[in-house]
Formats: structure tokens, sequence, C-alpha cells
């Protein structure tokens, strides 16, 4: 089973670890795909060096032949269909940014009283202890949110993504300051 897998490219600096090896487009068994906007790509260079960090369990005892295949719609800066294009920059945003195996485990007992645990709300220890909250990440320049997505492991049920901004007049729903997967 292919579990996920993480594409890097080993040529850019991540955005939001601060080290080389841009985390661009993430899938895995919930089979991800990945579809900009009309207008919007990612662009690399022929130079970049790409890299695929990959999960994969093999649940039976018995070995097995896997094959990756991806699909990549390409459209060369030359072509007509380029012209307007705009780049997206990958955000790539985990519970502990900017871990380079981005694994959450939780221990029996760490959560609420309904047996989950919602982090880092519900966290018996301070998350932030070091005081660098990993979780969270500073927007540094105006952009669009083109997509987005969520990966869990077994026994994980859902991710949420937030933003807050001073001064906005969007009406939805807001950041909780403490929040229990039950909604209270």
């Amino acid at each position: 089973m292919f579990h996920h897998g993480v594409w890097i490219n080993l040529s850019r600096r991540d955005a939001t670890a601060n080290r080389t090896g841009e985390r661009f487009i993430g899938t895995g068994e919930e089979k991800t795909e990945v579809v900009f906007p009309p207008g919007f790509g990612y662009f690399h260079k022929g130079t970049d060096g790409w890299l695929l960090n990959h999960m994969i369990h093999n649940l039976v005892p018995a070995p097995a032949t896997l094959y990756i295949t991806y699909e990549i719609d390409f459209v060369p800066e030359t072509s007509p269909a380029a012209e307007g294009m705009r780049g997206v920059r990958p955000i790539w945003l985990d519970v502990v940014n900017p871990n380079p195996y981005p694994v959450f485990d939780t221990y029996k007992g760490s959560g609420g009283q309904d047996g989950e645990i919602v982090w880092p709300y519900e966290a018996k220890e301070d998350p932030y202890k070091d005081g660098i909250k990993r979780n969270m990440w500073t927007v540094d320049r105006d952009g669009v949110m083109v997509w987005s997505v969520g990966h869990v492991h077994t026994g994980g049920l859902d991710t949420d993504l937030y933003l807050n901004r001073n001064g906005a007049k969007y009406q939805g729903p807001k950041c909780p300051s403490r929040r229990s997967s039950s909604g209270s």
C-alpha cells in the first residue's frame, strides 16, 4: 500500500521549514489529486532536482512489486497557454513543522475524556515550551490560497486550517481559543 508520498524540489528553499528542499506536492492512500485553478501552476526549471519521499506499507507477509505512477500536465513557458499564468508558492503546514519526518504521535490517555486529543488545545504539557509554535506560520507576503489538503494517519480524524488576520472582515468561523473534537 502506498501510504503517502511527498515531492520535494531540492533546488529550492522550503517556505515554512527554512531549509533546502521545498515540499511542493503530497499525496497518499486518499489518492489526493492536485488540481490548480486555471491560470495557476508550479513553475520549475529543467535543472531542478526532485525527490520523492514515500511511506509504503506491506500489510501481508509476502513480497510485492510496487509501481508509482503520476501524471503531470506540463505547460512550456514558451507556450501560448503559459501566457499570464501565475506561479504557486507551496506553503507546507504541519503540526510539528519543520520536522523532516512529520509524524505526530499521541499516547493512550493523552487526550480528553472522550479519548481523543485535539492538538494543541488538549495537550497535557505546554506544546510550545521552547517558544516555537510549530503548527503556526505567519504569512510573509500578499497572496491567494489556491489549493489545500490535509493528511492523517491511522486513528487520525481530521485536519483543520485556520486563518487569523487583524482587521479582516470575514464573517465565517473564527479560530477557537480552545476547542474539543465535540465542538465545545
